[in-house]
């Protein structure tokens, strides 16, 4: 019998953005880390009122690294992110998600969007030309009105080439459009992200897929989706001056002076990395995000993380299940001997889960039960 660890599990040998000692990255420091799946993070109310009846809705959202918390904008009628829970079709892999259900079509006013208090991230994101990274796990439902910039994340300031983002470019003509191109719009010319033959990069409708972008001191920037090596570059070297200070913004869902139209997209996780990461690192991160969400499919084939997922160095002796039922072939106690000091003895007769584990460094991990999907061979 062969075990698939699982995340959200109680076992520790899995890497995650709280990874601690040397399985930390090698180049660049994770400065924000958003994650929908992560319940604590999450403060949800029962919606109401015309478009949230009956679902939970998002009241604060928190990065976990550090606690700080998106919320809903106080402009009039605004109206809350709704909380995806598993079983909805806004999850993702059959888990949480944060759904940005758009309205009103055509409209500004019903915006969905989580902001953060201005001048809370100062001194946190990069700032100025400083290099930077973005990984990001999202789905995209609908794009509407086309022709027009949907803003996944913003942050910085919204003046002249202050702010750096994922922006798309809807390019159809119908409210069920779902296909736009990826680029940076940093309140300057656009930047366009396009391969050697002048080709964009766009989404794939109604897929969660795992983005990686990236801006360089060089003025050079770089994105590329699910792990691919073709990557795709500015259409033109810029340099950004992205704002530091009491005016910082960041926000989910709308450009930074909250302008532009939604639309209709579901956010997994999303990552803030200061420094660009080597390729060790950023395959990490894909392989982690990948086997996390579901879009290890979707990796290249020789992707180092397409069959298993990154583990950070911790061994754990013996699979956990939720019972002793789960090995009929066992029939005699055992000890799990984990990592450092810690064991844990196992009886057969009782129905135990053998240890609960949590990481700490950044922030804290608690572990859940549900360890493994096993296979025979």
């Amino acid at each position: 019998m062969s075990f698939k660890v699982q995340y959200g599990s109680d076992n520790v040998s899995l890497w995650t953005p709280a990874a601690s000692a040397s399985y930390t990255l090698s180049t660049g420091s994770i400065v924000a880390w958003i994650d929908a799946e992560h319940t604590e993070s999450v403060v949800t109310a029962t919606g109401d009122g015309t478009y949230n009846s009956g679902y939970n809705v998002v009241v604060t959202l928190a990065d976990r690294f550090n606690g700080k918390t998106f919320g809903q904008p106080s402009a009039d009628g605004r109206t809350h992110a709704r909380y995806a829970a598993a079983d909805l079709s806004a999850s993702i892999n059959s888990r949480r998600t944060v759904w940005f259900s758009e309205h009103v079509l055509n409209s500004v006013t019903y915006d969905v969007v989580l902001t953060a208090s201005t001048g809370d991230w100062q001194g946190v994101l990069p700032a100025g030309n400083e290099d930077r990274a973005v990984f990001a796990v999202y789905k995209v439902n609908r794009f509407y009105p086309y022709n027009q910039m949907h803003y996944i994340y913003g942050f910085g300031n919204n003046a002249s080439n202050q702010e750096y983002n994922a922006v798309f470019w809807a390019t159809g003509s119908s409210p069920e459009n779902k296909a736009a191109y990826l680029f940076v719009e940093p309140y300057g010319t656009d930047l366009e992200y396009t391969d050697d033959g002048g080709g964009k990069l766009f989404n794939t409708p109604e897929t969660a897929e795992v983005w990686y972008q990236y801006h360089s001191s060089s003025n050079v920037g770089i994105a590329t989706k699910n792990g691919s090596t073709d990557l795709t570059e500015y259409s033109y070297s810029s340099a950004l001056a992205t704002y530091d200070g009491a005016l910082t913004k960041f926000t989910l869902g709308d450009d930074l002076a909250l302008s532009k139209y939604g639309f209709g997209w579901t956010l997994g996780e999303l990552i803030v990395i200061e420094g660009i990461p080597d390729n060790d690192d950023r395959q990490r991160i894909e392989g982690y995000l990948a086997h996390k969400w579901g879009s290890t499919a979707l990796l290249p084939a020789d992707h180092p993380y397409k069959s298993a997922a990154p583990t950070n160095g911790l061994v754990q002796a013996f699979p956990i299940a939720e019972s002793a039922d789960a090995y009929s072939d066992i029939s005699v106690d055992f000890t799990i001997n984990t990592f450092k000091n810690m064991s844990s003895v196992y009886k057969r007769e009782l129905q135990q889960v053998p240890f609960s584990l949590a990481n700490r460094g950044p922030s804290t991990i608690r572990k859940k039960s549900s360890a493994y999907s096993s296979s025979l061979g």
